[in-house]
């Protein structure tokens, strides 16, 4: 009996978390720029109370193999096209193997207004390679 009144009471005094997708309401439109080695798919933006949340894929293209070398870079362009937030994160798994993918997830604080533009890149990280002679 407890249990329920403190359950109650919290869905009562708004502790409940709202989550819009913002891309299936047309809020937001969602641009990706692929890499040579890595496709960026499956992007979504949600918004959470008063922060906008960016999830999404990174899939290998082709044979070639991605190690952990990059950044997802994702900027937020208000409806005049102004760069309203900007960011980049790590995805995980780091290493992209064939057939499966890595994920990524960025939380801005944005409240995205209609005609929001998010823009999501893979920025490949090259490091010299004893191994590629150099």
């Amino acid at each position: 009996m407890i249990i329920a009144v403190i359950i109650a009471a919290a869905l009562a005094s708004g502790c409940t978390r709202t989550r819009a997708n913002l891309v299936e309401n047309r809020t937001v439109s969602v641009e990706t720029v692929d890499s040579q080695r890595t496709r960026v798919s499956r992007v979504s933006a949600y918004q959470e109370d008063t922060q906008l949340v960016i999830t999404g894929r990174l899939r290998r293209r082709g044979t070639f193999a991605v190690a952990g070398s990059g950044l997802v870079d994702v900027i937020i362009l208000g409806p005049d096209g102004t760069v309203i937030d900007e960011g980049s994160t790590r995805y995980v798994p780091r290493l992209i193997r064939k057939g499966h993918s890595s994920t990524f997830t960025m939380r801005f604080p944005v409240v995205a207004p209609k005609g929001t533009v998010v823009r999501v890149a893979h920025h490949p990280r090259l490091y010299n390679h004893p191994k590629n002679g150099s």
